[in-house]
C-alpha cells in the first residue's frame, strides 16, 4: 500500500514521482440520516417566589454519543438560568438538567462519526416558586463512515 505525500518548502510544492501501485484514499461517506424530535418537561422550584421572569436562557452545553449496532445512544446537557425579578431587584438562578436516550438506526456501527445538529425551542409557566418548562428538542444526525478507495 502506497501513499502520496506532497512536501512544501520556500512556496514550491514538490511531489515525488508517483510509487508504483495503488494509492489508497480513506474518504468520508454519509451512511446514514436521521431527524428526532421530542418534548422534555422539566419543572425547577426558584429560590424566591418571583414577581416577573425576565428572561430564560436555556443551552445546549454538551453532547455526546456511543454507537452499537443499530443504535445511536445520546447524552445531552442543558444549562438553564433564569433571570427574574424579586423585591425590585433581578436575580439569578441556574439549573443543569441531564437527558439521555436511544435512537434506533439500522446502518449504525461502532466505527462511525456522529454530525449533528440541535435546536430547541422553550415555553414556560410560573406558579409561585416554581416554573414548568416544555422544550421541544429537534436532532438531526449524520453518521459518516470512511471508506477506502484505491485508485
Amino acid at each position: 500500500m502506497f501513499t502520496h505525500v506532497a512536501k512544501c518548502t520556500n512556496n514550491f510544492i514538490r511531489v515525488p514521482p508517483r510509487p508504483v501501485g495503488p494509492i489508497e484514499v480513506r474518504l468520508p461517506v454519509v451512511a446514514a440520516k436521521k431527524n428526532i424530535s421530542f418534548l422534555l418537561p422539566i419543572r425547577n422550584s426558584l429560590p424566591d417566589i418571583p414577581e416577573k421572569i425576565k428572561k430564560v436562557d436555556f443551552l445546549v452545553e454538551k453532547v455526546s454519543f456511543d454507537i452499537v449496532k443499530g443504535l445511536v445512544m445520546f447524552d445531552i446537557e442543558f444549562l438553564e438560568d433564569i433571570y427574574y425579578v424579586y423585591n425590585g431587584i433581578v436575580k439569578n438562578a441556574a439549573f443543569y438538567e441531564l437527558f439521555s436516550d436511544s435512537v434506533s438506526i439500522p446502518e449504525a456501527k461502532s466505527h462511525m462519526e456522529v454530525i449533528y445538529n440541535i435546536d430547541t425551542h422553550l415555553t414556560y409557566k410560573t406558579f409561585e416558586k416554581d416554573i414548568s418548562k416544555q422544550i421541544v428538542v429537534n436532532m438531526y444526525i449524520e453518521l459518516i463512515e470512511y471508506r477506502n478507495i484505491f485508485i
